[in-house]
């Protein structure tokens, strides 16, 4: 569950889950790092840079000299960006295990970290059994 719903501020029936409110599963922001993450990993450093660049416009508003757009289009160092801003992003909304899982970097982040970690085990979910009663 997100962050966006809120039992004491939104109408809701009863025990249940629902809600009045139009819950975002995915943020707009989220959606131009997903992009730009995209279009990095194709080659296309300019749609990158510029779905980047929107989410550190919006982010930085009318201050400026806050979050200055990133000019680098190099892809590893645009990646790195990208996952910085991403990290920064969606702090606290329990997506950074899911990326850096998808990202194949799970184990060496939590192991430098401490944690433990075992490759082939932790980055798995039960999978749901079905019967064909």
């Amino acid at each position: 569950m997100k962050a966006y719903v809120s039992f004491t501020r939104e109408t809701n029936n009863g025990d249940t889950w629902e809600t009045s409110k139009n819950v975002r599963i995915l943020r707009y922001a989220e959606v131009l790092l997903m992009n730009a993450e995209a279009a990095n990993e194709l080659g296309q450093s300019t749609r990158a840079l510029t779905s980047l660049n929107l989410v550190r416009a919006r982010a930085r508003g009318s201050i400026a000299g806050v979050l200055p757009s990133v000019p680098i289009t190099a892809q590893a160092d645009l990646r790195q960006a990208i996952r910085n801003d991403r990290r920064l992003e969606v702090a606290f909304e329990h997506d950074r295990y899911f990326d850096l899982v998808r990202q194949g970097r799970a184990a060496v982040v939590w192991q430098a970290l401490g944690k433990s970690f075992v490759v082939g085990k932790h980055e798995l979910f039960p999978s749901r059994s079905h019967s064909s009663s």
